[in-house]
């Protein structure tokens, strides 16, 4: 300390940093500032612990498909339990509860009409008020559960809701001949130190081969999603290796709307299901090939989660659209390094 006229100065004293100190054995990647390599130091610490003791991990699909796509994001939506601060809407239909309604009464509906022969012996009428009361009992349970919600909103949802499968249920009576062999079916999977549990919402034998069918009620991806090498949807696929003992024999998304009732999938033979395609419009040679693709995949994310990978690198920010911790990997700061390293 010096004493400079009425003045009080500190005096600092810098001492350059010795490498010896450092230590080596964490998993931080020391890198030369450019700016002034001798003194300072950046840190790239973009892995965390490895995951060495088995974990039921939750919403594991979309883990894995979030740690394919920017691994960070993986690491903490899904690893640390980082979300967005949101009210629970209370008064209000939610996205998630329509689904809710939607899968139970297709559950109910499937439980009793196990084939295409039981379905095709409904007469309209009759079709139409099973589908009616299936609907109205979940309604009214669902009113009771939700008292906030106006009875009003639950009523004009029930409307929605009939004529929506109604429209859905005359399309499955397009289809050959098929039955219902499980609906709802949760199973656990252990790969690696993970453990899933998953729900299935259906599963078809046609022809003695085994479909895995999704509903969706919204939008959903194209089917090129499926045969991304390193990155886009998993949940279908995985579906594929994991719905029973064996791979499945095909899978598809039954996109339940007003304005066009489809089919979305592919499989061992395209004619498991009107409208899906077959193995021969991907690269693979067959439909074991892209099973084992699909392994291959889904086994590389797995493995990328354990080994405690928390980069932020990604490839498309549109598949980041649902990523709740956008904030934290500040993603323009990141693309803007991406570009900086290309010039």
């Amino acid at each position: 300390m010096n004493i400079t006229g009425r003045y009080l100065t500190n005096t600092i004293h810098l001492y350059p940093l010795k490498f010896s100190m450092i230590d080596i054995s964490t998993n931080f990647i020391y890198k030369k500032n450019k700016l002034n390599h001798d003194v300072i130091e950046y840190i790239e610490d973009n892995t965390s612990n490895k995951i060495e003791v088995q974990k039921t991990v939750k919403s594991g699909i979309k883990l894995l498909e979030a740690q394919s796509i920017c691994p960070a994001w993986a690491f903490y939506e899904f690893r640390l339990g980082a979300k967005q601060i949101e009210d629970e809407d209370e008064e209000n239909l939610t996205t998630r509860l329509r689904g809710n309604l939607f899968h139970k009464t297709l559950e109910e509906f499937w439980k009793e009409y196990k084939s295409s022969s039981l379905l095709s012996a409904l007469e309209e009428k009759e079709l139409s008020k099973k589908i009616q009361e299936i609907v109205h009992k979940n309604i009214t349970i669902e009113k009771k559960n939700y008292p906030k919600i106006l009875s009003v909103f639950f009523n004009i949802e029930e409307m929605r809701l009939i004529s929506y499968l109604e429209k859905w249920i005359h399309h499955e009576l397009k289809r050959g001949d098929f039955k219902v062999k499980e609906t709802e079916k949760n199973i656990s999977i252990q790969l690696g130190c993970l453990n899933f549990n998953i729900k299935i919402d259906r599963i078809d034998e046609v022809n003695q081969n085994n479909i895995v069918i999704d509903y969706k009620s919204g939008t959903t991806k194209t089917l090129n999603e499926w045969f991304l090498n390193t990155y886009g949807e998993l949940q279908m696929p995985f579906y594929a290796l994991f719905a029973s003992n064996k791979p499945m024999d095909g899978i598809a998304i039954g996109v339940i709307n007003a304005a066009k009732p489809q089919w979305i999938g592919i499989g061992r033979d395209k004619d498991l299901l009107p409208g899906i395609k077959d193995f021969t419009a991907t690269q693979y040679r067959s439909w074991d090939d892209l099973i084992d693709f699909w392994k291959c995949r889904i086994d590389n994310a797995v493995k990328s989660y354990e080994s405690g990978n928390a980069a932020v690198i990604f490839t498309r920010e549109k598949d980041m659209a649902y990523c709740q911790v956008k904030s934290i990997l500040r993603l323009p700061e990141r693309i803007l390094q991406f570009e900086r390293t290309k010039q």
